[in-house]
Parts: C-alpha cells; sequence; structure tokens
C-alpha cells in the first residue's frame, strides 16, 4: 500500500468526476412533499480511463471523514444531468453510512416548471437515475498483489480518501455498464481523447519524435493543455519547474546534438502552437483529427476537409520549419524543447487572461478566441487596444435617453443580489436571468465564487472563517450584500403603515441652509378701465415660512457569524426594521408639527387661533352633521392676505384619531343620512371629504379632529427631502469594531407648517 506520489497521480487530485449511484425507487417517493430518497454513493469499484490507455478501479471510502459532506449540507442543490443552469431541488439530510458502506440524502423537488418536469418524469420511472459529481482531495494507491491500509480491499485499485460530494443529479444518459459502472458523457469525452493521444502517439513514432521512454506522458499533455489551476495554487510546484529548468538548460549546453546556433533557429511562433502537432502534411488534414489549436473537436466535427485546412493553414509552414530544425536533435533535446514550448504556452494563457480581466468592461472581445487560435500576447495586446479606440471613437447616436450596456460581472452581481432577496423570502417583481442559478447557494460559497472571480484564483482551502475574512474585505461581495440590504429597506420603507403623504405636500430640498418659501396675496378683482384711463398698478403682498432639513440615521451590522450560519434574516430584517422605523419617525414629526400647534413665522401666532378662523369656538365635539357642516363652512370662508374676499378653499381630508374613526366613517361614507329618522334621506355629507386615521392623534388628543386641503391646491404642512430622494440611504464599508460590514442607514428631511388657511381643528370634548 501507498499514498499518492508523483505528478501522474497528484494530476488527478481536485479533477471533478462523476458516477451514476443506485436507481430510483418510485415507491418510495413522498408525492405530498415532493420528496424522492435516493443514494448517491457506494464503495462499488468504478473502472476508470487514462490517456494512455490504463485502467484503474477507482473505490470511494465510506469510512468516518472519509467524505466532507459540508458543501454538499450547505448548498444542498439537486440539478439535472449535472448543469449548474438546471437546479431542480434541494438536497436534504445526506448522510454516510459506515457500516453499509453507501451514502443516502432526499431531494424536494421545486415547484417551478421546469422542475416539475423533471419530477413528473421521476414520479412515471421515466427518469431513474442518479449520479454524483464529487472532487477528491486524497488517494490511497494500492499495488497489484497489495491490500488497503484497511485491510477491505484489493490491489490494483486507488481508494479517495478524502472526497467532497458537491451536487446530486437526475441523469437521463444512465452509466454504460459494458465500460464500468458510473461512466458518464465526461468518460466517454475521455475515450475519444484517448484515442487521438493513441493515434498521435503512434506518428510520433513514425517521424522520430518519439521520447526515450517511449510511452505517451499523461503530464506532459496536461502541461500543454494548460492546467493552470494547479500552477497557480501550488508554489512548490512552481519551484520544482524553475529547478527543472535550470537542469534543462545545462542539458542543453551539454548536448551535443544542440549548439545554441541550432537553439536560435527555432522559430519564434513556436510559442504559440503545441509541437506535437504532426498530423498536417501539404496542407492535407490526414487522419481527421487536428489539434493544433488545442482542441479534439475541431475535425471530429468538421463537415468539410477544407475547412479544418483553412483555419489550420497559418499554422503549417512553423510546423514544417520546426520538423526542419529538429532534424537531427537527440530526444532528450527534442523533449526539453517541448517543454519549453509548453510552459511558453501557459505563461501565453495567463498573460492573455489577465490583459482581458483588466479591460473586460471596455472590450467586447472574447479571450478564448484569442487563446485558442494561438494568438500572441502582444497582437491580443494590440487587438485589445485597437477595440477599445474604436468604441470610444465610435459616433454617438442620438437617442431620447442614454442606454447603458451591462457586462459580465454587472450581470452577475444582479444575479446574485436577487438570488440572496429570494432566498430571504423577498418578492421580486421580475429576478434577473441567471439568478436561478444561484438561488441555492448560501453566504459563504457564494463569496466563494465572488472571490475567485474578482481574484482570477480559486480559493483552495477548506477554512470557511479564512473565506469569511477575505468576503468581508471584497467590494464586491458587500456591493451584493448592500444591494440585498437596500432592496429589503426599500420594500419595508413603502409598507411602513404612515398616513402623512396621503395629505402633506412633497418639497425639495439642496442644501441645510434655510429655505424661504414664500407666498404671495391673493390677485383681487380686475379693476374697470375707462375709455382713454390708466391701468392702475397692483402690488401684491407677501409673506412666508423658513424650512430647513435635519438628518436622521444609525448604524447596523452583518456579522462574521451571521455570514457563517448564512443567515438571511439578519440580511433583509435589520434594514427593513430600519426603513420602516425611518418612515415613522416622519409621520411622528409630521403629526407632532400638527398637533404642537407652533407658531407661524409670519405673524407669530400659532397655527391653529381664534385669529386665524380656523378653530371651532362653538360646537366642540366629535365629527357630526352639524360640527363638520360648521368646520367645512369656516375653511371655505378664509380670506387672503390682502383682502377680505372667500378664497374659498374646500377641505379634501378629515384626520381623526382611532377613537372617532367608526363615527367618522359612518357620517362620511354613508349613502343614507345616519342621522334622519326617515331611512331613504339623502347623506349630503358623503364622500365630502376623504377619511384618513392616525393613532398618533389619539396620543395627543383621542378627541380632537382636523381638516386639511388638498396640498396641491393650498399649503399646508409640507415634508421635504434632500434632493428629493424620499427613501432612506444605505452605504457600508467593512467593520474593525465588529467583525463583518458595517451598514449606515440616513434620511435628511424637514417638515414645516406653510400656511393655516388649508388647515381646521375642532378640539372636541
Amino acid at each position: 500500500m501507498a499514498n499518492r506520489t508523483g505528478n501522474k497521480k497528484r494530476s488527478r487530485l481536485g479533477k471533478t468526476f462523476y458516477r451514476e449511484t443506485a436507481a430510483i425507487e418510485p415507491a418510495s417517493i413522498d408525492t405530498k412533499n415532493r420528496i424522492v430518497p435516493v443514494s448517491f454513493s457506494s464503495s462499488q469499484p468504478v473502472q476508470r480511463y487514462w490517456w494512455d490507455g490504463e485502467d484503474y478501479n477507482e473505490i470511494l471510502g465510506h469510512a468516518k471523514d472519509h467524505a466532507d459532506l459540508t458543501r454538499l449540507r450547505d448548498i444542498g442543490v439537486a440539478l439535472f444531468n449535472h448543469d449548474p443552469a438546471q437546479p431542480i431541488g434541494k438536497v436534504l439530510n445526506p448522510v454516510i453510512d459506515s457500516k453499509a458502506m453507501k451514502g443516502t440524502a432526499a431531494i424536494r423537488f421545486d415547484t417551478d416548471k421546469a422542475s416539475d418536469v423533471i419530477y413528473q418524469k421521476v414520479l412515471n420511472g421515466t427518469l431513474k437515475g442518479v449520479s454524483v459529481g464529487y472532487r477528491v482531495t486524497d488517494w490511497e494507491t494500492v499495488k497489484e498483489g497489495e491490500t488497503s491500509a484497511d485491510g477491505l480491499y484489493e490491489g490494483p485499485c486507488e481508494i479517495a480518501r478524502n472526497w467532497e460530494p458537491f451536487e446530486i443529479s437526475i441523469v437521463s444518459v444512465p452509466a454504460d455498464s459494458s465500460v464500468g459502472v458510473g461512466r458518464s458523457m465526461d468518460d466517454i469525452q475521455h475515450l475519444i481523447q484517448q484515442a487521438v493521444a493513441a493515434a498521435l502517439k503512434k506518428r510520433k513514432k513514425a517521424l522520430g519524435l518519439a521520447r526515450p521512454d517511449e510511452d505517451w506522458d499523461e503530464d506532459e499533455y496536461q502541461d500543454e493543455d494548460g492546467d493552470r489551476a494547479e500552477e497557480e495554487d501550488e508554489d512548490s510546484e512552481d519551484e520544482r519547474d524553475e529547478d527543472e529548468d535550470r537542469e534543462e538548460d545545462e542539458n542543453l549546453d551539454d548536448d551535443s546534438d544542440l549548439d545554441e546556433e541550432d537553439a536560435d533557429e527555432t522559430p519564434d511562433d513556436t510559442d504559440d502552437l503545441y509541437p506535437e502537432c504532426d498530423y498536417l502534411e501539404d496542407g492535407v488534414c490526414g487522419r481527421g483529427e487536428c489539434p493544433v489549436d488545442g482542441s479534439f473537436t475541431c475535425c471530429l466535427n468538421c463537415a468539410e476537409q477544407e475547412t479544418c485546412e483553412d483555419a489550420c493553414k497559418p499554422k503549417m509552414e512553423v510546423i514544417r520549419s520546426m520538423k526542419t530544425n529538429n532534424a537531427g536533435r537527440s530526444p532528450a533535446a527534442l523533449n526539453i524543447v517541448r517543454k519549453k514550448a509548453a510552459k511558453a504556452e501557459r505563461a501565453r494563457v495567463m498573460e492573455i487572461r489577465a490583459m482581458f480581466r483588466s479591460f473586460r468592461s471596455q472590450t467586447g472581445l472574447k479571450e478564448d478566441a484569442f487563446i485558442d487560435k494561438g494568438v500572441s500576447v502582444e497582437k491580443a495586446r494590440k487587438a485589445i487596444m485597437a477595440d477599445i479606440s474604436k468604441r470610444k471613437a465610435a459616433p454617438v447616436v442620438q437617442t431620447p435617453e442614454i442606454q447603458f450596456v451591462a457586462d459580465d460581472e454587472d450581470k452577475f452581481r444582479a444575479a446574485a443580489v436577487d438570488a440572496l432577496a429570494w432566498r430571504s423570502g423577498l418578492k421580486l417583481a421580475k429576478p434577473v436571468r441567471g439568478f436561478e442559478a444561484l438561488r441555492s447557494v448560501n453566504m459563504v460559497d457564494l463569496g466563494r465564487i465572488v472571490y475567485e472571480r474578482t481574484s482570477g484564483k480559486r480559493f483552495n482551502s477548506f477554512d470557511r472563517d479564512l473565506l469569511v475574512r477575505e468576503m468581508v474585505q471584497s467590494s464586491a461581495f458587500s456591493y451584493i450584500l448592500q444591494n440585498v440590504a437596500d432592496k429589503a429597506m426599500q420594500n419595508a420603507y413603502q409598507m411602513a403603515a404612515v398616513t402623512y403623504p396621503a395629505w402633506t405636500k412633497h418639497g425639495v430640498l439642496n442644501d441645510y441652509k434655510p429655505a424661504l418659501r414664500a407666498q404671495l396675496s391673493e390677485v383681487p378683482l380686475l379693476d374697470n378701465v375707462s375709455k382713454g384711463a390708466e391701468y392702475k398698478l397692483i402690488t401684491l403682498t407677501d409673506a412666508g415660512e423658513w424650512i430647513q432639513l435635519s438628518k436622521r440615521g444609525n448604524l447596523f451590522s452583518i456579522t462574521r457569524e451571521d455570514i457563517l450560519n448564512d443567515d438571511m434574516h439578519a440580511l433583509v430584517d435589520f434594514p427593513a426594521r430600519w426603513a420602516g422605523a425611518a418612515r415613522m419617525t416622519i409621520n411622528q414629526d409630521v403629526y407632532q408639527t400638527l398637533t404642537a400647534n407652533p407658531k407661524m413665522g409670519y405673524d407669530n401666532t400659532p397655527i391653529f387661533d381664534p385669529v386665524h378662523n380656523n378653530v371651532a369656538t362653538t360646537m366642540k365635539k366629535a365629527p357630526s352633521k352639524d360640527s363638520l357642516q360648521a368646520a367645512i363652512q369656516g375653511m371655505m370662508l378664509q380670506t387672503g392676505l390682502k383682502t377680505a374676499t372667500p378664497l374659498n378653499i374646500r377641505p379634501k381630508f378629515l384626520l381623526t384619531p382611532v377613537a372617532l374613526m367608526f363615527g367618522a366613517k359612518q357620517l362620511v361614507q354613508s349613502a343614507a343620512d345616519p342621522t334622519a329618522p326617515n331611512a331613504g334621506a339623502v347623506n349630503v355629507l358623503q364622500d365630502i371629504v376623504t377619511l384618513v386615521t392616525d393613532p398618533l392623534l389619539d396620543v395627543a388628543n383621542n378627541s380632537a379632529w382636523y381638516l386639511a386641503a388638498d396640498p396641491a391646491v393650498t399649503d399646508t404642512i409640507e415634508v421635504a427631502f434632500l434632493n428629493g430622494q424620499d427613501t432612506p440611504y444605505i452605504e457600508q464599508q467593512n467593520g474593525f469594531n465588529v467583525d463583518g460590514i458595517t451598514f449606515k442607514i440616513r434620511i435628511e428631511y424637514g417638515v414645516k407648517a406653510l400656511d393655516w388657511r388649508g388647515l381646521y381643528l375642532n378640539p372636541g370634548k
């Protein structure tokens, strides 16, 4: 028995594998709750294949701590055919049974249309296959004739001693039993690539380019195919590569068959292609397999030979030149050339990807097209700069509105915001496209995705606490949380139980300086102008009230504990509560202004005063036919600043405490007069005013009631907001005093009574 060593074995670590498990039994399905029990793993050996034709038996360990179910429990997503874009439900209660040597779980299917189609096919027995996607981080290699460390398995085999399942799928294409349990479409693609690799090895031998050890080296191919993730994440491997490069340089110097002149003859363009490609001769694609551009699918899907020839023609001359220059070199020297070309290719791919990350929002070019076609770094840079210049110089189309086009990162962030909002229970009128793929992802795993997208490198550590620390420092992740909190805040703000917007005036202030709300006197009736007489100059009297902004706000935090616990309640409940409190604060200030009866700046007299003729001095009682008629009459007879001409101000709102609501409702909404002895008498007060009831009036005086005019016609009380933003503003920063993200909610407004003529008070009994 031996632990995994060597590049060939280590290269399998972190790869994604799939295997089919026991078929679904329709009789076991809980149809009431749409729950389907599944077995997602077992210790049954699975035959796997590699590039050189080697096959081996893979066994999943089911002892304690062999399987890491953390991600499966946290994400808990079930897919269709391993497609992340087709989530069909949630994985429940994944468990590893060490005695039975199998893993079990249950899938609760979603109720959307796409998921229901799959569920009905499972229920009917049409779909029975279950497959699990997993990654292995530690292998035990058991050689032929040896026994595994636990004594359960005979070699040759490979046992996954540390593996992580991350999704369970209902599959439509089950395993091919003739080639081993667990053979998925991924394995079929491996067989195709294996066949191409074998043909390539044969061709190399015929041309005299085969290495001394004769066998196809899986690591050599994988290096040339660009296994970037391992090389970026393993510093020790990079150091080994540097040592190997130094040794190779020494070998080149010592090799009599490869002097400096020969080395310099190798064309510069070889950095952009794989030297092993020897299929093209005289412009003809000999076997129908052409990996020149790094793809095994080119000619396999090519309907006409000429198409492949045209696509590969730019590289044909370089390949022929390489064959000429490499003729007579030793196998060791050729191997060095190959490795140097492979390393240069990796550097080219990484640099091109880095350039596209930097300019992703400024160009519409696709990085994969440059990588696949073997374009050099310099040519790719020139193409990007040319495209950016072209976009900046493009003529502006004159349209009535400015249109913005979201890049991929904006689309991803919008989808992530809607996914978290959906998980938190917020109602979304129209979720953005792509949110379905993220709606089952918890906050920690979403943070992992955001980190990897923004940094361009994988987070390979299993330390969730370390990941959370990286997440809270990420502006992209904080942006997503802030937008979810903002959605929750805006919803709660609009749903707050306030009444002031119905009858007050909405105003705008641009700064914190006191602002004068001027009032002009009424315009008198036009004078009679006799023949030849002069027109009289009429001046208007003005008055005014001063209004000024005030600022209200508070802080709240989403802690690292909330993120680790995937506490969606904290993410949406805190901002929702503060948003509701913000609007209730405005509501209280408005009614406090109304009930406190402050003095007007114009005449230093309280709003409601006998001098203003807007307070009942007789019939001080609850709303009734006569008391309401008297109040309406009092408001309509109000006069202006200059003359005694009635302004004919008609009240629109009746403001009452809850204590008077029911009697007032009967008074102004009944079709029949509630006070008349005759049931058929018409109620002349029906719908004459709109009833507004607020419990804050009960707090001040539960017997007093008010009339208010239409704020669009006559000034009453104004609520003014900074720059007209009548909803709270939210911003965030990474916490220092608190482990997590701190949010600040702020709203800036001012409340002021502008004119007494549109308000009337009856103090009640």
